[in-house]
């Protein structure tokens, strides 16, 4: 393993920042810690990176240990880039010394890797422009390309594209990603918005309390949550009192359901049925009816809050050429490929 953090823990007095946090990265690996705010993600990659002694467990870079209870690698030795949501970049210096800033080799190997960044994130043409006539998108770039310039065995992003506006975000990523991949990079990045981290990451690990909850590829995370917390936390989506019926069925009030393998579950027992939007299908031809309480447009589609006749609410993603009002009752029905549930 390139990364391997073995059993961390972390306590600043009284509180437990990191619990028996554990994971590992192949090279090349691209993968990100997503949590919300206090659930210990952003101490985890200070610890990674140097910035934070530890009190328990094990962090190793390839062979090297380079922290646990005995020994500190300073940040310097490490041989870690970094890439904070603030860019960082020296205002007084042209984009390609921003780059080559970090860099101790021979004038032309330097202007040589300083060229070959400039064109791995499409800014040849600002070379020398000053930080401040680039774009908040291009600044990340460059400070990207600045942390890759010395080749380190490892890149943590923190937060990379919070200060950047929405619509910006996911392409960015998608872009740093590529990057990433085209210079066989081992990265780690924190960050709150699921949707940059599906749109970076090779696999997630969703952080409550500073435990993983859950290291697995974004699909599975999605579709396959193996906690509670996970199913509440990933995507949208809302919980329905069922009954299972056998091994693979549950009874809802939007009918019977079964799924393609087992729940686990005993015969009789009560459970919460995890139903998300792309679940729910708009048919006006349908049995099942429910009302409109409130709408979001998305631009291609909306997403109704619909109300059922014994009160319980559900999200449908409706397609947006599909309109009704709210208070209007409207059709539909439950398309499940599997079932999420856990025990009430």
């Amino acid at each position: 393993m390139w990364l391997d953090v073995k059993g961390v823990g972390k306590r600043y007095g009284d509180k437990i920042v990191l619990d028996d946090l554990s994971f590992s990265l192949k090279i090349g690996d691209i993968a990100c810690l997503l949590g919300s705010s206090g659930s210990g993600k952003t101490t985890a990659l200070r610890a990674i990176a140097g910035f934070e002694h530890v009190d328990a467990g094990q962090i190793c870079l390839g062979e090297q240990v380079v922290c646990d209870e005995r020994t500190f690698v300073p940040a310097h030795e490490r041989n870690v880039g970094m890439v904070f949501q603030d860019h960082a970049l020296f205002p007084h210096l042209t984009v390609a010394d921003n780059i080559a800033f970090g860099l101790s080799c021979s004038k032309v190997q330097k202007q040589q890797r300083v060229e070959r960044l400039l064109d791995l994130i499409h800014l040849p043409q600002h070379a020398q422009s000053y930080p401040h006539e680039l774009s908040g998108g291009q600044q990340q770039r460059v400070a990207l390309a600045r942390s890759l310039a010395p080749r380190p065995k490892l890149l943590l992003l923190d937060e990379p594209f919070s200060s950047l506006d929405v619509e910006l975000r996911e392409r960015l990523a998608r872009e740093v990603r590529e990057i990433l991949k085209v210079e066989g990079v081992t990265a780690l990045m924190v960050t709150h918005d699921q949707q940059e981290a599906f749109a970076m990451a090779d696999v997630v690990g969703v952080m409550n309390h500073g435990r993983i909850e859950q290291w697995d590829a974004p699909y599975p995370l999605y579709h396959e949550p193996k906690t509670r917390y996970v199913a509440d936390f990933i995507g949208q989506g809302v919980f329905m009192t069922g009954v299972a019926e056998n091994e693979t069925c549950i009874d809802l009030e939007l009918g019977h359901y079964c799924g393609k393998e087992a729940h686990g579950f005993a015969a009789g027992q009560t459970l919460n049925v995890l139903i998300r939007p792309d679940d729910v299908i708009h048919d006006d031809q349908a049995e099942q009816t429910a009302v409109v309480k409130s709408k979001v447009f998305r631009g291609t589609d909306f997403i109704y809050t619909l109300i059922l006749p014994s009160g319980q609410e559900v999200l449908a993603q409706v397609p947006s050429h599909h309109r009704h009002d709210v208070g209007e009752a409207i059709g539909i029905y439950l398309d499940l490929d599997h079932l999420i549930a856990f025990e009430k």
